[in-house]
């Protein structure tokens, strides 16, 4: 390596291309060859003990562009292993956590079926109309202009004037303040699935086959698809149709240059005559009696749609003042502006003529990190009453400062959110924006715990101690309505976490990725779970982070990532031990055993399954040792080891029913009998598995619920009753679907058609 010259440093970065642009830099500093920097790797790993040895490919591929993930572990080693020193990777590190942070925010999408309301008085753009004429069923239109020019609400006005079939809307954050550009490859999995795709069919697919599979369903459709708020061209080809069938809108503060645009649209201000007609028929028809002063108005608002509806919002809350008066304080306001900007000249106008609580409000709903809210956590963040919060939500929207894209959510758009934001560090105290902040994140942290327990009871046991805030929280009493305040919330949780991660507040994003381990799994939110499971796995202290770390490796493993998946596991393990926590260690050894089996590694999961057992039984976790024993019940019988297998699935269900665990009585039930039914001891078989499914229909197991229909059906099946195995067969099919098991899916369907053959249907 070159001396005299201090290594480069990584520097902002933003993007693994950027960062495995630095990482070129460094090698090239060092001038050392590929080669010699996966010897001096390998060298320093084996020095070091460590077992996982990378194959020079995986080195090499760290320095190339087109990366969506890198392991910060193995960028930290090579890091060190070109500049020669121990310390040098700590600033790589921290560079790699921020890169895969920002990337697992931009994975978080939310896509709407709903298209946005139409405004109530939408004015002029007859001749931007005219382009896209009512009938319109395929082509790409893209419209661009400056902020605050109405590109969201013409293309909302478009869409809702035609009648195709499925309709998909996204915001893809191209100039979100806070938040970074939506994946493309995230915005396409929402898509899919929204499509009917499920998720376990979407995890394994690249951007490239998401695209192709999703260009083929929607396909001579009619789709309407709206790609709102797009910041580049590399961000929205992968969403574009190349066949006709599909109408595409796609808005942009910048002219994009995209293939196969039908109909571009250059939005400017409104005309004069246009401006006025908005203000009149918005600010209560006051701009009749005087034209003129009207005209003025429009014209300090710069002719921008949103600057006009946010002055007739304001002059809708002020009906003592005359025109002169709104006129006179406008020029007043534009005056002090640091800026001469039309927009903020409106947003400083109405905001200053706002109750205060009103005005309150504003500033602290900008602290929100997801895309919208409903009234329950705009109550957390003031600490009021919701009577009184939906109150002052409705006099925003009044003022044309908040919108509701549902009847029951709210939303900024972008330009009142850096407005309110700024407001808020003017006018808030730091401690006031952080006490609003832990009350938000108490809110949702709260309000996932009290979900999650209805969604998954049975694993009650092992969900923190979260404190009741004391702020209003959603009525949430079943299962059903659980999954779906947790879909509906998933993007804003997921945000919470991160926002709450990397800004002190480790606990709640801690808390957060315990809480939602089983709804995202269940769902198929793979790519979520990495992110908060490897958020938290990065912010926590031992012995959660072992925790994180095994979370982690499940959503790895779902991701088909199985190399990932075991690592994290034997890391969670060598800190268990490290700790001298040997339940941890049981714990760590058991989902090790599952790593492996999913490896079809039989052998080494029975081997770490009984080395669980040992360990377990020495400490007071009954629970986990039940665990290891059904999974040593099933790693046997899965290598036709069916005595042994019927023992331990036996010791499972003595132990479960000595420690009155329900739902795990169900399982060893179910366990026992599908070893009965392989060993043709059909009538036991089915004794055990209609036990067992009762069980997992009181403790709402659904999955445990599952599978032991499909045992169920084969035990009638197999005792010949054809009737009662078709109608068992369909209900898991049913079920199924609901819950998106691919795997038991495909066991209920070839079940069904094994009776009809069998019944010569």
């Amino acid at each position: 390596m070159e001396s005299g010259r201090e290594p480069p440093h990584p520097g902002l970065v933003r993007t693994y291309d950027e960062l495995a642009e630095r990482l070129r830099a460094l090698r090239s500093w060092a001038g050392a060859s590929y080669r010699e920097v996966h010897r001096r790797t390998v060298r320093d790993r084996t020095s070091r003990g460590v077992s996982e040895i990378p194959a020079y490919a995986t080195v090499y591929n760290c320095f190339q562009p087109g990366r969506s993930r890198m392991d910060p572990e193995l960028v930290v080693d090579v890091v060190q292993a070109l500049v020669g020193d121990d310390t040098a990777g700590a600033e790589w590190r921290q560079v790699c956590q921020v890169v895969d942070q920002r990337a697992a925010e931009a994975s978080v999408v939310e896509v709407a079926v709903d298209l946005p309301a139409d405004l109530p008085h939408f004015i002029g753009r007859q001749a931007e109309l005219n382009r896209v004429p009512a009938g319109t069923e395929t082509g790409l239109v893209a419209i661009h202009g400056m902020a605050g020019a109405g590109k969201t609400t013409l293309a909302t006005h478009i869409a809702q004037r035609l009648t195709p079939g499925p309709r998909l809307f996204v915001d893809l954050r191209g100039h979100d303040p806070e938040r970074p550009p939506a994946d493309p490859a995230a915005v396409l999995g929402a898509f899919l699935r929204r499509l009917g795709v499920r998720g376990s069919e979407i995890a394994p697919l690249d951007l490239a086959r998401r695209t192709a599979m999703y260009r083929g369903l929607v396909s001579r459709t009619r789709a309407l698809v709206l790609l709102d708020n797009a910041g580049s061209e590399d961000q929205v080809a992968p969403l574009l149709t190349d066949t006709d069938g599909c109408l595409t809108l796609v808005t942009s503060r910048r002219r994009l240059q995209l293939p196969g645009i039908t109909q571009e649209i250059a939005l400017e201000p409104f005309a004069p005559a246009e401006s006025v007609e908005l203000l009149r028929r918005t600010a209560t028809g006051r701009a009749d009696a005087s034209p003129e002063l009207a005209a003025q108005i429009a014209d300090l608002c710069g002719h921008l749609p949103l600057a006009v509806a946010l002055i007739a919002g304001w002059m809708d809350n002020r009906p003592d003042w005359t025109l002169s008066d709104h006129l006179d304080r406008l020029a007043e306001r534009r005056g002090g502006l640091r800026l001469d900007n039309a927009v903020e000249v409106a947003l400083a106008t109405s905001y200053e003529r706002l109750p205060e609580d009103d005005q309150r409000l504003l500033r602290l709903l900008s602290l929100h990190p997801g895309p919208d809210l409903d009234v329950y956590a705009a109550a957390a963040l003031t600490g009021g009453g919701l009577s009184r919060t939906t109150v002052t939500l409705d006099r925003l929207v009044s003022a044309s400062v908040l919108r509701q894209p549902t009847t029951s959510r709210y939303a900024m758009h972008d330009l009142v959110r850096v407005f309110a934001s700024d407001r808020a560090r003017e006018e808030e105290r730091p401690a006031g924006r952080r006490s609003a902040q832990l009350q938000l994140y108490d809110h949702y942290r709260h309000s996932a715990k009290c979900a999650i327990e209805h969604y998954a009871p049975q694993d009650r046991q092992r969900h923190p101690e979260v404190p009741d805030p004391g702020t209003p929280t959603p009525p949430i009493a079943v299962r059903d309505s659980a999954a779906a305040w947790l879909e509906a919330e998933r993007a804003n949780l997921l945000a919470v976490a991160s926002q709450a991660g990397n800004n002190s507040s480790p606990r709640h994003a801690v808390d957060l990725s315990v809480l939602l381990f089983r709804f995202l799994d269940d769902a198929g939110h793979h790519q979520d779970a990495a992110m908060v499971h490897g958020l938290a796995a990065t912010i926590a202290e031992p012995p959660e982070r072992a925790r994180a770390l095994i979370n982690l490796g499940t959503a790895c493993w779902r991701l088909g990532r199985y190399d990932e998946a075991l690592g994290h596991n034997q890391a969670a393990l060598a800190i268990h031990r490290e700790l001298g926590d040997r339940i941890g260690e049981g714990i760590a050894l058991t989902n090790l055993g599952v790593s492996y089996g999913r490896l079809d590694r039989l052998p080494e999961a029975i081997e770490h399954y009984r080395t669980a057992i040992d360990i377990l039984a020495t400490t007071d976790d009954r629970v986990t040792e039940g665990v290891a024993l059904g999974n040593l019940g099933y790693a046997l019988e899965r290598s036709g080891r069916l005595d042994e297998a019927l023992e331990q699935n036996l010791r499972h269900l003595e132990l479960a029913r000595r420690i009155d665990d329900r739902a795990a009585e169900g399982v060893a039930l179910g366990n026992v009998g599908s070893v009965y039914q392989r060993l043709g001891r059909l009538d036991e078989a089915l004794e055990h598995h209609e036990q067992a499914l009762a069980l997992a229909r009181q403790t709402s197991y659904r999955l445990g619920e599952l599978s032991i229909l499909n045992e169920l059906a084969a035990d009638l099946h197999l005792l010949g009753r054809l009737d009662r195995a078709l109608e068992t067969y369909r209900r898991a099919e049913d079920l199924a679907g609901a819950l998106d098991n691919p795997g038991e899916l495909k066991c209920a369907r070839a079940g069904i058609e094994q009776c009809q053959q069998a019944s010569g249907r």
